[in-house]
């Protein structure tokens, strides 16, 4: 009779992830098994993020950061700068099917799915409730955060950090509720790495939200402070190989990304950009033009219901010690939901907020990386709440309702007319080989943030730059390109004097990172400036009298590859893009935490099916005993 309970509650949960992988299809259905892109707003960025990894990769780099086919070959980093796990993923699936769009969209497809299974898991686990799950998890599939990210950005980066912030809470969860769970350090660990490797911007602002409920849990927290250490220490050693070549990068303090002038005119990293994106509660529930981007109206309607449903539940029963965790966070999140609102609306001032916030450029970002994710969570808990006690035809009856209230919704926002998207749907062939789209070729490096500064100040100051336009891609369009285009032509050239020098340079290989140029006899220059720009990893040897010898390489004043040549030799030079010291630090890093990790796994699976066959034994012992 045991066997066939538990047998039809395993049956149960896999048509529960039946129904949310068909659901997840229907939402991506405008992307479903397409070979072509949505183009709007950054769009052309993010294809341009994974053809750059595909281009590392085929110029051998272990870990792959710079393309060194892009800007002309003088070569350009997304992933030095830019969390890169989720274009790893997509790359590996270009290898397999040759096809740029097809492999974004897919990867849409898998990630929203996985989203939903894993808020399925957590709400399940906070709940035990399978109702409460399926709910849950279908209201962040349809939520305003995955349609936005699928349709309007193509940002697979904030669906890929959505799936790790949940994970992130599954992990505070175990360890709140057992001390030494290493489990639960192992997913807050990976959950936490995921969020920064994913996008930078979903991480900061689900760490607020997770730093606010580990405040508002103090005590526990402090109690269980030994696990959410470890969790740190090992989301930092899965990121390392990212953070430290970042760190690195920052401590050159040569590009446009660190400078805070540039940052603040051109990255709208300023609590003026902040206030002018805010909206009004008017806005925000307008039922007119409804599209993805619009603010999520229904999940705070179905909120609002189901707070009214607690409470009245309340005045009429008393609440049980076991149900006061749960109705906490489920108080909390709904403030935390909430916030959003506030977050977004003319009551902000956001120049009596920390400057750190104003990386987001707009306000609206926290209702396109953090709405989906805390409304569901608050609607799973709570919803488990209302149907504890209520008969199960009731039950299943209120949950389709929602799940298909939901579905219908989420359907009408995407077939909406309203949409950015619906006239920007293009065949992948408007892509060509150096990204370039519609004729916009140097589209593809976004405003110019990861270039050095030096770049295109050479005959006028970035303060002069400035004062005379400052919209985004004036900067790059009108001086970084042109400085490339004439910097080109000059091909080597001597540091001391920026003169051309007669040095051979040898054609270089398709998709590859080699510069090879000899030096002849007699050549009294010492440094020499190649038309490379420099991020950290290039390396310089030599041939030079049948010996090989590394030579050093450094950022020119100009932001290019320099090479310190030896005195009075002659032979060949060989510059390639390899592993900075931080790279190679941050990898070794990243391997051994990645090995701990397992080897905990591979210990943890053991001790579970030893507990399993020591319970499973107590059972036999006990029933014979009973019989005896």
């Amino acid at each position: 009779m045991k066997y066939n309970k538990y047998k039809k509650y395993i049956l149960s949960d896999m048509a529960n992830m039946v129904l949310i992988f068909v659901i997840s299809l229907f939402i991506c259905k405008l992307i479903l098994f397409k070979s072509d892109a949505l183009f709007d707003n950054d769009v052309d960025f993010h294809y341009a993020r994974v053809m750059s990894t595909v281009h590392a990769w085929m110029d051998h780099q272990f870990v792959p950061q710079l393309d060194p086919t892009a800007v002309k070959g003088f070569g350009y980093s997304w992933n030095l700068f830019y969390g890169p796990f989720p274009t790893y993923f997509i790359a590996g699936l270009f290898f397999i099917c040759r096809d740029l769009a097809f492999s974004v969209n897919l990867t849409s497809v898998i990630i929203v799915f996985c989203i939903g299974l894993m808020m399925y898991r957590y709400i399940k686990y906070r709940t035990q409730s399978q109702g409460a799950a399926l709910v849950s998890a279908v209201s962040m599939i349809t939520s305003t955060s995955v349609l936005l990210n699928i349709y309007q950005y193509s940002g697979y980066g904030p669906l890929f950090a959505m799936f790790f912030a949940i994970l992130s809470l599954y992990g505070i969860q175990l360890i709140f509720d057992k001390e030494k769970n290493g489990l639960g350090v192992l997913l807050l660990g990976f959950g936490g790495s995921g969020m920064l490797l994913s996008h930078t911007l979903s991480c900061l602002v689900m760490v607020i939200y997770i730093m606010l409920l580990l405040i508002c849990h103090f005590k526990i927290t402090l109690k269980r402070m030994k696990s959410f250490v470890l969790s740190a220490c090992l989301s930092l050693g899965l990121s390392a190989y990212f953070l430290l070549p970042f760190i690195e990068l920052k401590n050159l303090n040569i590009y446009n990304l660190f400078n805070e002038s540039f940052v603040k005119v051109y990255m709208w990293k300023n609590p003026n950009s902040m206030n002018f994106g805010r909206v009004s509660f008017k806005q925000m529930f307008s039922l007119e033009q409804l599209n993805v981007a619009s603010f999520p109206v229904v999940s705070l309607i179905i909120s609002l219901v189901l707070l009214c449903l607690i409470c009245s539940l309340l005045v009429f029963k008393r609440i049980k010690k076991e149900e006061s965790k749960l109705l906490s966070d489920v108080f909390l999140f709904f403030l935390f939901a909430l916030s959003i609102f506030v977050l977004c609306s003319n009551w902000m001032d956001w120049h009596k907020l920390p400057g750190f916030l104003w990386t987001m450029q707009s306000p609206i970002r926290i209702m396109f990386y953090a709405s989906g994710l805390l409304f569901s969570v608050y609607i799973g808990l709570s919803y488990s709440y209302v149907i504890r006690k209520a008969p199960r035809f009731i039950t299943i009856i209120l949950s389709i309702f929602l799940v298909v209230i939901n579905v219908i919704f989420s359907q009408s926002l995407i077939d909406s007319p309203h949409n950015n998207f619906a006239k920007y749907f293009h065949n992948l062939k408007k892509i060509d080989a150096s990204y370039s789209i519609e004729g916009e070729q140097f589209l593809k490096t976004a405003i110019g943030e990861f270039f050095p500064t030096s770049i295109g100040t050479q005959e006028k100051s970035l303060s002069q730059i400035i004062s005379e336009k400052d919209f985004a891609y004036y900067f790059s369009l009108g001086y970084i390109y042109p400085a490339l285009d004439k910097r080109i032509q000059e091909g080597i050239v001597n540091t001391s004097d920026n003169q051309p020098t007669n040095f051979k340079v040898h054609e270089q290989k398709y998709s590859r990172s080699e510069f090879v140029f000899d030096v002849p006899k007699m050549v009294k220059t010492t440094d020499v400036e190649i038309p490379k720009i420099y991020y950290p990893g290039y390396k310089a040897y030599s041939y030079m009298n049948g010996e090989k010898v590394a030579l050093q390489v450094v950022p020119s004043k100009r932001g290019f590859v320099q090479v310190n040549l030896p005195k009075e030799k002659a032979g060949r030079i060989i510059v390639y893009y390899g592993l900075s010291r931080a790279t190679i630090i941050g990898v070794s890093l990243t391997l051994l935490s990645i090995f701990i990790s397992i080897c905990y796994l591979i210990k943890y699976r053991r001790d579970k099916k030893r507990e399993i066959r020591h319970a499973s034994l107590k059972r036999r012992t006990l029933r014979y005993s009973t019989d005896a």
